[in-house]
C-alpha cells in the first residue's frame, strides 16, 4: 500500500523501487527512506512510467549488486 492507501498496481516494481532506494541512501532511517520512496513511486505513478521506472529498478538492482560483487572480490 502507498502513503495514501491505495494499492500499487506494480507492487514488484515498488518493491525493487523502494530496495534500491535503501541501499543507496542506507544513512538514513528506514522510516524516512519509506517515505520518500514512496513519495517517488506516487510521482512516477502520476507521471504514467512506472514500466520505464521498473526497468530502472531493476537496472539499479543490478548495478548495485554488480558494484558489491566487485568491491569484495
Amino acid at each position: 500500500m502507498s502513503a495514501s492507501g491505495k494499492k500499487t498496481t506494480h507492487p514488484e516494481a515498488y518493491t525493487l523501487l523502494l530496495k534500491v532506494y535503501q541501499e543507496a541512501n542506507s544513512t538514513k532511517k528506514r522510516d524516512i527512506a519509506i517515505r520518500e520512496a514512496q513519495d517517488l513511486w506516487n510521482e512516477l505513478k502520476e507521471r504514467n512510467t512506472l514500466k520505464h521506472m521498473e526497468e530502472q529498478a531493476r537496472a539499479s538492482s543490478t548495478t548495485i549488486a554488480k558494484d558489491t560483487t566487485e568491491d569484495i572480490l
